[in-house]
Order: structure tokens, then sequence, then C-alpha cells
């Protein structure tokens, strides 16, 4: 009995819903990409901190992740916020941590993408499909303008 019952409305912010999952899935997995390349020693910046990346990770998770999730939605979502902090206290590269954050970060993706497989289950989105352009357009502007 809300602004939000009609089905329309229910349509556009399940469809919201799924294309900002889909869009943090895409950070975290390249994030989990950049990790893997600083873990075998080919990331090479001049004049930016080893693990910059891990700081920006962290910024577009407290901006666009964690509304979009609370704790108990992910189950290893402590986990994952305490390897990605250890990261972030640290310039240096720590095989283990990375490791670690590699592995919570897939694990943390792989959840997501099953997330907007269920949102696209929806009765209210049933005959749609998920634009992946759209999403990946609105994913690129978010990124430029993220700064």
């Amino acid at each position: 009995q809300g602004v939000f019952d009609d089905a329309a409305a229910r349509r556009m912010l399940s469809e919201r819903l799924r294309r900002d999952v889909w869009m943090f899935a895409q950070i975290v997995r390249a994030f989990a990409h950049k990790a893997r390349n600083a873990q075998g020693g080919e990331v090479r910046w001049q004049g930016v901190p080893p693990l910059q990346f891990v700081r920006e990770f962290l910024r577009y998770f407290r901006s666009m992740g964690v509304p979009l999730l609370r704790s108990a939605d992910y189950p290893r979502f402590d986990a994952f916020i305490h390897v990605m902090s250890s990261l972030e206290e640290s310039d240096l590269v720590d095989p283990g941590r990375l490791e670690q954050a590699i592995t919570e970060a897939t694990q943390f993706q792989g959840f997501l993408n099953d997330l907007v497989t269920q949102i696209g289950k929806r009765d209210e989105l049933a005959g749609t499909t998920f634009d992946k352009r759209a999403a990946a357009e609105s994913l690129r502007l978010y990124l430029g303008g993220a700064d």
C-alpha cells in the first residue's frame, strides 16, 4: 500500500538491483584479476604504492557494495572484510594475505553472480532479459566518475 507497490515500480527496482549487483560483481572480478597479477609480480606502477588498487577497491565497496549487501546476506562477509582490511593496512605485498584476498574475492564474485541470477527469477522480471551492454555502460560511467 505504498509508493512502490505497483508492478512497474517493483520491476524498475529489481532491474536496478540486478544491474548494480552485476556491476559490483565485475568490480570484484577486476580486483581478483589485478591481485593475481600483483601476486605474480607483474604489477609495476611508478610512484604508486603497490596495493593502491586494494584501497580503490575498498572505496568502491564502501560506496557501492555495502548498500547492496547486509552481513546476513553473504555468509563470508566478515572473512571478506577482514582479509581486505588486512591488505589495506600495508603497502607491502604479503603473498599469503593476497592469496586469501583472491580466494575471498573469487567466492564473493560467485555469490554475486548467483544473486544476479536469483534476482532475474523474480516475478516482476519474468520475460525481461538482462541488458549487459547497458549495465557495462553504467559501470564504465560509474568508474569514470568515481574518483
